[in-house]
Order: structure tokens, then C-alpha cells, then sequence
């Protein structure tokens, strides 16, 4: 357990009950942390369903992102190609990494939190007002020369409808407007790019309505988690 916030950081720590993040403006809960819990009932139960069909399917997953994150990361930031990937976790990155030689430069951002100046990837944000944080995949633009875009990068074992994409969308939403609120910079777009084990990744980019609808539905779905906390402190 972390018992300190050393003025001018931001830790995360994972409990069983979900993870948090300690910052300067107090302990908010994470923004995967919220989407959980506020859940539809038909989404729960279609990821049951998912899971008791694919006993390891969550933590393939998790690990199959995990990976391909930090070799997107490190490409991104360092210019490295990855070496030794395992064989279920190469055709992911060979997904990805033609659309991400056409990409951009990655926004670069000056705030105290991080001691100066800090590459917008990877990038801990949290909303001191609205009382969230979390961790965005990327700033920067999508294409050489397009308008500065956040980008939250997936992996799936087959293609993707932008209709299945709600829970990144609203990620995308809730770490829009902590950007925001810490730096005080609109970010316009959102672009999410979904790897895929056969062919290029699909890239779905939301169109300015879409941002709004997101955007509102993520401050709904916030006003409900913080419901739902006050019940709990009640009870206990």
C-alpha cells in the first residue's frame, strides 16, 4: 500500500476493489475502474458468458495489450522495432506497425506533475474537479500533417464495428478532458487503431458529434459511479 503522494506525482495502485491513483489534487478512482462499475447489465453479462467460454481469454488479452503497448511505446518514443516476440504476439504488432510508420509526431507537454517536459505517451491524466485519473495510450497526430488526435490503441482476435467500441470510446472521452483540465489543451480528435492477427489494423477515427455523444455519456456514467460510492460509504 502506497502511503505517501510526494507533491508533484502520480502513483497508481491496484486493490482488489479496483485502482486507483494518488495525485496532487487527492486519490480518484481509475477510469477502468468506474466503466466497470457502472457496467450495462447486458454488457456484464455478455462478458460472462465470454469468459466462462474462454477460461483464459482475459489474461491472454491483457498480456497480448500489454505487450504490444510498450512495443508501440518504445517504437514511438525510441524508434526501436521489437525483438523477441512470441509467435501468438507478433502478427499484432505486424498489424499495427505499417499504420504506424505513417503517423506523426507525439505531443509533448510542460506541467509540473511531471517535472518539466513529459512525451504524451503513456501519459498519467487526472481530472482534479471531476475526481477521475488514468493512464492515455497517445497525443499526437494520426498522420503526418492531421489535427492533434488521442489515440487509444486495442488489440482484437477478429475485426472490429465501431459499434462495439463504447468502453474505448468513453476511455478515450474521460482522458480527453483530463488532458484538458491539466494542460489546457483541446485535443479534437480521437482516433482508435485496433490490431488484428491477419491484415493491416483497423483505424476508426470519431467524427465531432461522436466526441460530444462520448463525452456526455462518460459524465453520466461518472455521476452514476459516484452514486454508487455514496451508497457504499453510507452502509459501511
Amino acid at each position: 500500500m502506497t502511503t505517501a503522494n510526494p507533491i508533484g506525482s502520480i502513483t497508481r495502485i491496484d486493490r482488489p476493489e479496483g485502482r486507483t491513483y494518488l495525485t496532487p489534487s487527492g486519490e480518484f478512482s481509475s477510469v477502468n475502474t468506474i466503466l466497470d462499475a457502472t457496467a450495462p447489465e447486458e454488457d456484464r453479462i455478455r462478458l460472462e458468458k465470454w469468459k466462462a467460454n474462454n477460461p483464459n481469454g482475459s489474461e491472454q488479452a491483457c498480456d497480448r495489450g500489454t505487450r504490444i503497448h510498450e512495443a508501440i511505446a518504445k517504437y514511438l518514443e525510441q524508434g526501436t522495432l521489437p525483438e523477441g516476440l512470441p509467435d501468438e504476439i507478433a502478427p499484432y504488432w505486424n498489424s499495427i506497425y505499417p499504420w504506424l510508420k505513417l503517423t506523426g509526431e507525439t505531443a509533448t507537454v510542460e506541467h509540473p506533475v511531471y517535472g518539466g517536459q513529459r512525451l504524451g505517451l503513456e501519459l498519467e491524466v487526472y481530472h482534479g474537479e471531476l475526481g477521475y485519473a488514468g493512464t492515455l495510450d497517445r497525443v499526437g497526430s494520426w498522420e503526418r500533417g492531421s489535427p492533434l488526435s488521442l489515440m487509444d490503441f486495442k488489440t482484437s482476435h477478429r475485426k472490429k464495428q465501431k459499434k462495439w467500441l463504447k468502453r474505448a470510446r468513453l476511455q478515450c472521452a474521460a482522458y480527453r478532458l483530463a488532458y484538458r483540465w491539466m494542460f489546457g489543451i483541446e485535443v479534437p480528435g480521437v482516433v482508435i487503431p485496433v490490431a488484428i492477427p491477419s491484415g493491416i489494423a483497423q483505424v476508426f477515427e470519431l467524427t465531432p458529434e461522436e466526441v460530444i455523444e462520448d463525452e456526455a455519456e462518460w459524465l453520466e456514467r461518472l455521476t452514476e459511479f459516484n452514486s454508487i460510492m455514496e451508497v457504499v460509504t453510507i452502509k459501511s
